[in-house]
């Protein structure tokens, strides 16, 4: 063992109480449980492995030649909730990153190991770092708050394995010591299912969390909350209302949140359902005749699918709906299965899309999926709000102009998975009670108006949170965070017209004209 730091001592004792070490040999006294894997073509040897000095070393033999070895050791776990770490040092690493895995399945040389990943220790191409020494789960690779945390259902034998490959260590080597696996007390992971009434305005909630010991609801509506393990809750207004729940226990919180629609309030969608392609055209952005993709309107779902696998192709669907200045909230079902290279997005706008010819509208409603910003949920199966790949507030947006606007959803990439996109029940509310359009937020002043420069916002004792200037297409031109009782908004770079100013309060929020000289 080369070393115990102080800090490593601390999180152990405050975090575990200096529960067993589950990994027998994980000082590196000697060699004793440990195996070197070499992942490279049998018979390349660029790649070595010394345990030595109460440390195991790994040292490139060639460079540049790309590297891919490990190490691993098998370790009886009952099911259970474990945390793992190690120390780690790296000086000058590129093109190169490291990984923990802990599987079932026994480590094969000269095979890649993918059972089952717990950590990202180093990633050169995603985090950056190319020289560090401390705690594995500390790097800030793994963007992960429990990284190193995982849970096993079965009792059996299974195998740490750290690997690491790339084309460049810096010519240093990569510094493994103070391995270690723990039982751990598990994380709380929040969630819940409702079940709601066409016919009344209560929604029952089913708490699902695991491994916590407080619960704080927040309805949506800006006034309901509760403490209560599954509380049963009656809205004032029918609509759509994002719920969230906050599970919580000595260990940390955990959030969870979902869309849900209370009563029976109007779908203005005319087909989301799709009982046919009534209402709806298909429109290609990209090639002028797209012969690589496909859309079908069959069995009351829409859909998208290649007819040729790999090439590049971008077909989209849309609607045209009526709407008064409002907020508005979107949500549809989708599947997809193994997806690749591949994103979904839903725009509205004033202006119709045109055939052959990209469209991305006044706003962005949503970002459905992305291979690329979400790469790890490849499959699918809910609804798009829930999908988790979009991290502002999904689905909603505001008008501020009564008119004719056309709701599209565009999907464009090389892959689109086993069963195509599939997408069904589009449904577009408005969501007044999400921010209630006729609130009127006391003793809000907003001057001078006309303005040459600027604007000044205050109110009388609500918190502004969010100032959102629109043009009169409905084109989001501005945003403001003050988070104070009163603001000033630059016009100085906007052209001479007529603005709308939505302004947000924790109470609601109110619509107001803005005029630019």
């Amino acid at each position: 063992m080369r070393k115990i730091t102080l800090l490593f001592l601390f999180i152990l004792a405050s975090t575990f109480g200096f529960s067993q070490n589950l990994i027998s040999n994980g000082t590196f006294d000697d060699a004793t449980g440990w195996t070197f894997l070499d992942i490279n073509t049998a018979g390349l040897n660029i790649g070595s492995l010394s345990i030595a000095g109460g440390v195991a070393t790994f040292s490139e033999v060639t460079n540049p030649e790309w590297v891919h070895v490990g190490v691993y050791t098998s370790v009886n776990l009952d099911p259970g909730t474990y945390q793992f770490d190690m120390d780690v040092s790296y000086d000058g690493v590129s093109d190169s990153w490291g990984e923990v895995f802990v599987g079932a399945t026994v480590p094969v040389q000269n095979t890649d190991y993918t059972d089952n990943k717990i950590l990202t220790v180093h990633h050169t191409w995603s985090c950056g770092a190319t020289t560090y020494s401390g705690l594995a789960t500390e790097t800030g690779c793994d963007g992960n708050p429990d990284a190193g945390k995982f849970t096993i259902s079965t009792a059996g034998t299974y195998y740490v394995v750290y690997k690491s490959g790339g084309a460049s260590w810096g010519g240093n080597p990569i510094v493994l010591d103070n391995v270690t696996l723990v039982n751990a007390t598990p994380s709380p992971v929040a969630g819940f299912t409702t079940v709601t009434s066409t016919s009344n305005l209560d929604a029952v909630f089913t708490n699902t969390s695991t491994d916590a010991t407080s619960y704080s609801w927040d309805f949506g509506d800006g006034t309901g909350t509760s403490t209560d393990t599954s509380p049963t809750y009656t809205y004032a207004a029918e609509g759509p209302y994002m719920v969230s729940l906050t599970a919580t226990s000595a260990v940390g919180s955990d959030q969870y949140s979902s869309l849900i629609t209370v009563g029976n309030p109007t779908n203005y969608i005319t087909n989301g359902t799709f009982d046919d392609g009534t209402g709806w055209t298909v429109v290609n952005h990209y090639e002028a005749t797209n012969t690589l993709g496909s859309v079908t309107f069959s069995g009351g779902v829409v859909t998208i699918d290649e007819t040729t696998s790999g090439p590049w192709k971008h077909m989209g669907i849309y609607t045209a709906v009526n709407l008064d200045p409002g907020t508005y909230q979107f949500d549809m079902h989708m599947i997809y299965t193994g997806i690749a290279d591949v994103w979904g997005e839903v725009y509205i706008g004033a202006t119709e899309p045109v055939q052959n010819a990209d469209y991305s509208g006044d706003q962005q409603v949503i970002k459905a999926y992305n291979s690329w910003d979400c790469s790890s949920i490849t499959t699918y199966d809910g609804m798009a709000v829930a999908g988790g790949c979009d991290d502002t507030t999904p689905g909603q947006f505001d008008i501020v102009s009564s008119g004719t606007y056309y709701i599209l959803f565009r999907t464009g990439g090389a892959t689109y998975g086993s069963t195509g996109i599939v997408i069904d029940d589009m449904t577009l509310y408005s969501a007044s009670t999400l921010g209630v359009s006729d609130y009127k937020i006391e003793g809000l002043k907003l001057y001078p108006n006309p303005t040459n420069n600027a604007w000044n916002i205050s109110t009388q004792d609500q918190v502004i949170k969010t100032i959102e200037v629109y043009n009169i297409l409905g084109r989001q031109v501005l945003t403001v965070n003050p988070n104070a009782l009163s603001t000033q908004v630059d016009a100085s770079g906007l052209t001479a017209g007529i603005y709308m100013a939505t302004i947000k309060t924790d109470l609601g929020s109110e619509t107001r004209k803005l005029i630019k000289n």
